[in-house]
């Protein structure tokens, strides 16, 4: 029996073994259908096998070509991303170099900076040796009779003074200029006046 004009075939509608279509009923584990007979929609379709095969192939064209034109957008954006990543990584090598060569210049600089503060602190402490300092001399003594108390001062703590180096009182004690040691100083802690 074929089914009546205002019975619609839906995803549950399935049909049975006497070939009669029925809703909501699922299908028997007998029912063949037959794919080279031809089968007659509600609304008087007819789908013949060859109708099938050809939407099939119309599909299947369909699908290609758009999976074609995906797969190539694909590729390109890939080999774009690949081109962008390139450049990238030889960027990011260009700028490890730069960086490196940075860290090394800056460690030398921080090893000449420590060698600079140690010879700073030398010439300083050399300069310190070298100076003399007087306390305790009393506010009679006014700068134009200076030079000659330090003379005599220096006399009496047996210091030998040159009077070509004499241009400000505390200048006229003649110190050794260089780094090495003083010959005629016996080796004592710098001291102050």
């Amino acid at each position: 029996m074929a089914p009546s004009k205002q019975t619609k075939l839906t995803d549950k509608a399935w049909p049975t073994q006497d070939g009669d279509i029925h809703a909501d009923q699922p299908p028997s584990p007998e029912c063949h259908i037959d794919l080279d007979s031809e089968l007659q929609a509600p609304d008087d379709v007819l789908v013949t096998n060859k109708s099938l095969h050809f939407m099939l192939q119309a599909l299947k064209t369909s699908l290609r070509s758009d999976l074609r034109q995906l797969t190539n957008e694909l590729r390109k954006d890939i080999a774009d991303i690949g081109g962008r990543t390139s450049h990238l990584k030889t960027k990011t090598e260009e700028i490890c170099a730069a960086h490196n060569d940075v860290v090394d210049k800056l460690q030398r600089l921080e090893e000449e900076q420590t060698t600079l503060k140690h010879k700073l602190a030398d010439i300083e402490d050399r300069s310190r040796r070298n100076n003399l300092r007087f306390s305790g001399i009393t506010d009679a003594i006014t700068t134009e009779v200076l030079p000659q108390y330090l003379k005599a001062l220096c006399k009496a703590l047996a210091l030998a003074l040159a009077p070509t180096n004499q241009r400000t009182p505390h200048e006229s004690w003649t110190g050794y200029t260089g780094f090495q040691d003083r010959p005629d100083l016996p080796r004592i802690p710098p001291r102050t006046l």
